[in-house]
C-alpha cells in the first residue's frame, strides 16, 4: 500500500507537487519507481563485499543513480533538482572537470515528444487487435473455454462505443 506522511504531503502543497500514488498491491503501475528498485538490487548484487557493507553499497548506489543521465528528462535527477554539476570521485580521476561536462534539462515539449514516443514503443510491443465496431452491430462475445471449445453468447447489439 502507499503511505503518504504528512509532512510529506504539506511540503507537496507548498511547493506545488502533486503526489501520484499507484494502486495498492499493484507494482506493475509504478513502473519507473520499479525500475529504479530493480536496478539498485542488481548495484548490491554486483558488488556483495562492499567495503561499508550493504548500507553503504545501497548508499553508492543511490548516488550513482542520481547522477546519471536520464533520457526522460535530459540530464540527471541531481541536476535537475539542484541545478548543479556534480562529478563522480572517477571523473576527476580521469580529468573530466565541470566544464567538460553539458547537462541541460528536456524543455516540457521535448519531454511530452519522448512521452509519445515511449507510448508507441510500448504500444507496438503490447499491440492489442481490437475490433472495431459501430453503433447498432451484432457481436458475440466469448465466456471463456470448456475443454478446448470457447463458449460464445449473443449475439449482442451495440448500443453505445465509447472509445
Amino acid at each position: 500500500p502507499q503511505f503518504v506522511s504528512q509532512e510529506l504531503s504539506v511540503y507537496a502543497a507548498e511547493k506545488g507537487i502533486k503526489l501520484v500514488t499507484s494502486a495498492p498491491y499493484h507494482p506493475e503501475g509504478n513502473g519507473l519507481a520499479e525500475r529504479k528498485i530493480r536496478d539498485l538490487k542488481q548495484f548490491l548484487a554486483l558488488y556483495p563485499s562492499f567495503r561499508g557493507g550493504w548500507k553503504a553499497c545501497l548508499k553508492a548506489g543511490v548516488d550513482h543513480n542520481n547522477r546519471s543521465h536520464s533520457m526522460g528528462i535530459g540530464c540527471s535527477p541531481q541536476f535537475k533538482a539542484f541545478g548543479k554539476q556534480s562529478l563522480l570521485p572517477a571523473d576527476s580521476h580521469y580529468g573530466i572537470s565541470e566544464t567538460m561536462i553539458s547537462e541541460q534539462p528536456l524543455t516540457l515539449e521535448e519531454q511530452k515528444e519522448y512521452k509519445r514516443k515511449m507510448k508507441n514503443q510500448f504500444d507496438k510491443r503490447h499491440a492489442k487487435n481490437i475490433p472495431s465496431v459501430k453503433e447498432g452491430a451484432q457481436v458475440l462475445v466469448q465466456c471463456g473455454v470448456k475443454g478446448k471449445d470457447p463458449i460464445v453468447k449473443g449475439p449482442f447489439t451495440i448500443k453505445k462505443v465509447i472509445w
